[in-house]
């Protein structure tokens, strides 16, 4: 055989295969090479489908750059996986421990670095995209050109200035926009600038010998980092959290209990602000959810009594209802005598009810509070000649109280639905028209009515990226389902992509009467946070961040409810 491969005229292989072929038949070998041909082929597709399926399919793994093609409307896949954290009574180990931030590493931050702007969009005719997983993309592609733009110029600091191309740290220096961003991150499944805040947020340190507002550090900063800690199960935040709420602890020990405006985060001093020695109700009235949420991760009581505390003051020196907006620090009793639920009022309201809910009912006594006010509200009539862009929260409000109190049975809320769903329709509408009535497409900060009630744009002019509407257009969708109101939020949209986008962020509006309406150099955190947020869950299925399980903070960072009987109520 060898003398034969080097010897091919050789015939006796030739005569043997001869042989072989005769004794079987051909039919049989050809039968037997596409067998084998045929396992061959199906073992490798078998690897080759394996391996593809290792390929990230969900939002929330999709990379920005290489977006996969938008899924059918509530299909597997549309939106990231919530775990559910447990709720423990001392500290977690890390889910993982990012590589320490490289300082040289961060985009370019100097005041007055131009940066390098990402390059200009086209901009898309969204007047025609009718399908509401395209609408939630282009949502999704405003928060990233929204974050990109703050991460190449302001990266670590407080706000871009998006029209100078540099950054403000007004309110401390607390990296605002990368608190206040990532539960909006993580919701739209831009998991790579979520991943590139959360390992700048594991290295920053929050306990800054600086004075900061104690009301906007809460909503904002321990807001954020709760809502993070609830959609990403990574206990880091829980822990910087409880670096923020001690920090802000100090500002309750006052005379009264009232929490003072500002607070030095190291030294604990605490001081008020532009009211003298008065607090607005808004302000100490609206951080009662984040610390009581703060308690229930970690099991320390003292952020939840000392928040709760408040509703003891206010009830003990007043007759409740609807109440001023000023209260005396020292006194703890009311400094001045208007009522409004806009303006210094409004958030305090929205968290009586909102306590009520994410504690699943075991503070009974702020029920009474916010059914008095919103009685109040409409016995006193709280018809004014203005209108303010911030009171339109309270449509979606209402109609969240009526689905709660339908849902579970709550006489007091029960009674009042249809009453208070009316009147959230009417108000939403009001609220719309503020938009419809410019020429831009966009509200002004408040109108104002004349004697037969004809509404005209006040001397405020300015839209400053504000989400009450949009959040109340949330809600009535989840609620109703009716399709109006996500084509008057998709109408809002398509206005600040038109008259508010810039080549690297989203500017503020200086006039809104006027069709070319003229930008500001600002761009406030919440626009990712609020605005942007719910806009892109108005379009998203239900089954993201289900109304029955999580309650928004006035600044729209979704925490948890709380299991009844993991409570711990303080004394």
């Amino acid at each position: 055989m060898l003398a034969a491969r080097h010897h091919p005229a050789v015939s006796r292989p030739v005569r043997q295969a001869q042989k072989w072929l005769a004794r079987y038949d051909v039919r049989l070998l050809v039968g037997t090479v596409a067998v084998v041909l045929f396992f061959l082929v199906s073992a490798y597709a078998v690897v080759a489908l394996s391996n593809a399926g290792q390929r990230p399919t969900a939002v929330g793994q999709i990379d920005v750059a290489e977006p996969a093609p938008d899924p059918v409307e509530g299909s597997v896949g549309e939106e990231p996986v919530i775990p559910k954290p447990k709720v423990v009574e001392k500290a977690i180990p890390v889910v993982r421990q990012p590589d320490p931030v490289v300082p040289d590493a961060r985009p370019a931050a100097r005041r007055g670095d131009k940066g390098a702007a990402p390059a200009e969009d086209k901009k898309a005719d969204l007047s025609k995209v009718t399908d509401p997983v395209q609408r939630r993309a282009a949502v999704r592609d405003a928060i990233a050109h929204a974050w990109n733009g703050y991460k190449t110029i302001a990266f670590g600091h407080d706000e871009i200035l998006p029209l100078s191309r540099s950054y403000s740290d007004n309110w401390g220096g607390l990296a605002w926009s990368i608190v206040d961003s990532l539960g909006t991150l993580h919701l739209a499944g831009l998991m790579d600038q979520f991943n590139e805040a959360r390992d700048y947020v594991s290295t920053f340190e929050f306990r800054k010998a600086v004075p900061v507002s104690v009301f906007e550090t809460g909503i904002r900063i321990l807001g954020g980092l709760l809502s993070a800690y609830e959609l990403s199960g990574d206990y880091m935040f829980v822990e910087k959290a409880r670096q923020v709420g001690d920090g802000l602890l100090p500002a309750f020990k006052t005379v009264s209990g009232l929490p003072a405006t500002k607070v030095d985060l190291v030294s604990g001093s605490h001081m008020t602000g532009w009211s003298g020695s008065s607090v607005v109700l808004s302000e100490f009235g609206t951080l009662q959810l984040e610390f009581s949420h703060l308690s229930h991760v970690t099991g320390d009581s003292r952020y939840m009594s000392a928040a709760i505390n408040v509703y003891n003051v206010i009830n003990s020196r007043t007759d409740g209802g609807l109440l001023p907006t000023l209260f005396d620090v020292h006194s703890g009793r009311p400094a001045n005598d208007q009522l409004t639920m806009g303006a210094m009022a409004d958030s305090y309201y929205e968290y009586l009810l909102k306590l009520y809910i994410m504690s699943e009912r075991s503070f009974a006594t702020v029920l009474p509070m916010y059914i008095e006010a919103i009685d109040g509200m409409r016995d006193n009539g709280m018809v004014s000649d203005r209108m303010e862009h911030l009171a339109c929260f309270v449509p979606g409000m209402l109609v969240l109280g009526a689905k709660y109190g339908e849902d579970n049975r709550v006489p007091e809320l029960l009674s009042r639905k249809k009453r208070h769903m009316d009147l959230a329709a009417k108000l939403t509408a009001t609220c719309v028209s503020m938009y419809t009535m410019n020429p831009s497409g966009l509200p002004a900060e408040y109108i104002e009515f004349d004697r037969s009630n004809n509404a005209r744009v006040s001397q405020d002019r300015r839209y400053l990226l504000r989400p009450e509407t949009v959040e109340s257009l949330f809600i009535m969708w989840r609620v109703t389902k009716d399709p109006q109101y996500r084509e008057q939020g998709w109408k809002i949209f398509q206005a600040i992509e038109q008259h508010c986008r810039t080549d690297v962020a989203y500017a503020a509006i200086q006039d809104v009467t006027v069709p070319s309406a003229p930008q500001m150099d600002n761009m406030e955190s919440f626009l990712i946070a609020e605005t942007f947020k719910y806009l892109l869950l108005l379009f998203s299925p239900p089954t993201l961040i289900p109304l029955d399980q999580f309650v928004f903070t006035t600044e729209a960072h979704p925490l948890r409810i709380m299991k009844r009987s993991r409570i711990a109520l303080p004394a």
